[in-house]
């Protein structure tokens, strides 16, 4: 027992001549120090000495002691008193080391995740890598959490120890990688507290999740493909990865077939959800126009409606063409007798979103209602001014 107050000793004395020493003087007296230590206990003195000086210079040494206790682990018998000393110290350091973002200890780190059996060391160890952003086991912590949200671990308690860990790191490690996994931790088996976290973390793991949501509207339900686009609507994506999603929901929408009321519903959501982000971020070049053409044929008035503004907006050749087209028929169902406030409402919009193309391919559609008299006054003149608006 006299060795513990020879190691206090020592490291007091560390402690007073530490201002004064060079970088590498400091790291050879505590690793000295450490060293000497014989017990399991004098080692963990020494370690929290070490650990409590926060200071970068000596994350090196704090280095070699993980690597030493991580030799020693396999010795020290599980259950034990010994253990716990182990395990404790064995997080202080992870966690000290995950602070200092002294990433060169992360294969220890990982090693340290492995070997410990405690939940709260392997969550340490995993946000310690988070915190260094060693972004080399974005990966594995990814693997960690899909493999924790396939299903309760028997240690429920633990198992959600350690995906609130990988959440926080991987949300530290802002790799898309990490965006599925958090993605359906917000809604697995575990507490509020870790799907809160995983929901808060989302936003923040990669600035352009495009990749990973592709897959969710993909292949996932019709409440997650909502979820996923609502997400990757508020990230900072690129103009042209935010298209492309828009696209793709506008696109799933028209291609799954509705089983009753509830599904058709979340589909037109997921369609009106695609064209208003189609409209907010002027996408042209026709791609849309097809999918476009079928939501104004699937949908409601006000989907119908909003059908036509993408349209327009597009502006190009093909979505003219649409326009005219849709305009055209309107004016010969106007011709036939066929007439309600709902397709006059329609047609105003089709003539208005038709000037905003300004091409002339919806000319001959828009002279065309311009001298049929069955239309109203309004109607007539709103033609006429598209009219004078193209080139």
């Amino acid at each position: 027992m006299k060795r513990i107050p020879n190691t206090l000793a020592a490291l007091a004395l560390a402690g007073l001549v530490a201002s004064a020493a060079a970088a590498d003087e400091l790291t050879f007296i505590y690793r000295r120090i450490y060293q000497q230590a014989e017990t399991l206990r004098q080692k963990e003195a020494a370690a929290l000495a070490v650990a409590a000086r926060e200071d970068p210079g000596v994350a090196a040494v704090l280095e070699y002691i993980l690597e030493d206790l991580l030799k020693s682990g396999p010795e020290v018998a599980r259950g034990s008193s010994d253990r716990s000393i182990w395990n404790n110290l064995v997080r202080k350091t992870v966690g000290t080391l995950g602070t200092m973002r002294y990433v060169e200890a992360a294969p220890f780190v990982w090693d340290a995740y492995n070997q410990s059996e405690d939940p709260l060391v392997r969550a340490e160890a995993l946000m310690a890598l988070g915190n260094m952003r060693a972004l080399e086991y974005a990966e594995r912590i990814a693997l960690v959490l899909r493999n924790l949200n396939f299903e309760p671990v028997q240690d429920r308690e633990a198992g959600e120890k350690i995906a609130f860990g990988a959440i926080l790191a991987l949300e530290k490690l802002r790799d898309p990688v990490g965006f599925a996994p958090v993605f359906y931790a917000s809604e697995g088996w575990y507490t509020r507290r870790v799907r809160d976290q995983a929901l808060r973390s989302l936003p923040l793991l990669a600035e352009d999740p495009t990749e990973p949501v592709r897959r969710l509207i993909q292949e996932e339900s019709l409440d997650r493909k909502l979820k996923a686009f609502d997400l990757h609507a508020a990230s900072a994506a690129p103009g042209e990865g935010k298209i492309e999603i828009a696209r793709l929901a506008l696109r799933r929408g028209i291609e799954i077939k509705a089983r009753d009321r509830a599904e058709a519903t979340k589909l037109r959501d997921l369609r009106t959800r695609g064209m208003r982000a189609l409209v907010a971020l002027k996408a042209g070049g026709g791609a849309s126009t097809d999918n476009l053409r079928e939501a104004f044929k699937l949908g409601e008035t006000d989907e119908r409606l909003l059908a036509l503004q993408a349209l327009g907006t597009d502006a190009s050749d093909a979505s003219a063409r649409a326009l005219a087209d849709i305009l055209l028929e309107l004016d010969a169902q106007q011709r036939a007798g066929i007439s309600d406030e709902t397709r006059n409402r329609i047609a105003a919009a089709a003539i208005q979103y038709a000037g905003t193309t300004r091409n002339p391919l919806v000319r001959p559609a828009l002279t065309a209602v311009s001298l049929n008299e069955k239309w109203s006054n309004s109607l007539i003149r709103a033609a006429q001014d598209a009219l004078r608006t193209l080139p």
